[in-house]
């Protein structure tokens, strides 16, 4: 939020700050339509110092007031699964759970398709030939329940991505390392978003690091220009 270098880093300056950011004085623009703080594991922190976690909102739920008077709408999102926040300085605490959005459609794939999961990393080629080699083994338990999977040899990325790459560089990338796709296709019955965040989550989990994650199902006549590419998966039934 542009904190200037004075800030004191305590919460008594945490209260100032913010009045500021409130008014415009900082961290915050009147022409866009507001301010939004976000904060992730709110939980680490409560476990640490319940009574700091708590004072932080209190914090925030004042300045927010105060921007209300500055035609500033400010709300902060909090990642917890604490029950007893309740009211913050007399505001509510309004609790919500991802069910309370409307789930993503299905996206069902049937064993004639082709879903296909790329994965972009900084890697020597050595290292690159080693993320397969581990990617293989932590997604094996998700793929292996739906059907089929070939996972293919690391390829340099294409010059578009390293030149975006280049553009919006990455503070992972070291010395040495270069941009590489790795793929992955699948053939089976299920649903591809589904499965997507399963392959998601179970690569998360293994702290396996990654540029960008995509997906691709190539069903409706693009199938054989998967099979050219999984030639694996082209003898799966109905192929």
């Amino acid at each position: 939020m542009s904190f200037p270098d004075y800030y004191g880093k305590n919460l008594d300056a945490l209260d100032d700050v913010l009045s500021d950011v409130a008014t415009f004085s900082y961290g915050s623009d009147p022409a866009t339509a507001g301010t939004v703080l976000a904060i992730v594991d709110f939980d680490a922190l409560l476990q640490i110092d319940h009574r700091t976690g708590q004072k932080i909102l209190e914090i925030f739920a004042r300045q927010a007031r105060l921007a209300a008077l500055y035609g500033h709408p400010m709300l902060c999102l909090v990642e917890t699964t604490a029950s007893d926040l309740g009211t913050v300085g007399g505001t509510d605490v309004y609790a919500g759970t991802v069910w309370d959005t409307p789930p993503d459609p299905p996206d069902p794939f049937a064993e004639a398709d082709v879903l296909e999961f790329g994965f972009q990393i900084y890697a020597t080629q050595g290292e690159a030939a080693d993320y397969v080699s581990a990617l293989g083994q932590v997604i094996a338990p998700v793929l292996g329940e739906i059907g089929r999977w070939q996972i293919l040899d690391p390829a340099l990325a294409s010059e578009n991505a390293v030149h975006f790459r280049q553009e919006n560089p990455s503070p992972r990338q070291q010395p040495g390392q270069q941009l590489w796709d790795v793929f992955v296709g699948v053939r089976g019955v299920g649903d591809a978003m589904v499965l997507g965040e399963e392959v998601f989550h179970a690569v998360e989990r293994a702290g396996m690091v990654f540029e960008q994650m995509s997906q691709i199902l190539y069903n409706n006549g693009y199938q054989e220009a998967a099979f050219e590419k999984y030639r694996e998966l082209a003898d799966f039934p109905n192929g």
